[in-house]
């Protein structure tokens, strides 16, 4: 194979039951919880500089 040329590899069938998804909600909603009751100030020190970042880089309106 060439660096020209792109292998296509099938994704691999994703087997899940409730057990596993009911973990996965359990840890995004803790996550979120965590997310939701921080108080450092981090994001609104941040934020304006972010925000100030993506506007000045927009590739096109």
């Amino acid at each position: 194979m060439t660096d020209l040329q792109t292998e296509f590899v099938a994704k691999p069938a994703v087997r899940t039951n409730d057990k596993t998804h009911h973990r996965g909600n359990t840890k995004t909603r803790q996550l979120v919880s965590a997310w939701l009751a921080d108080e450092s100030g981090y994001d609104e020190t941040t934020w304006p500089t972010l925000k100030q970042n993506l506007q000045a880089n927009r590739s096109g309106h």
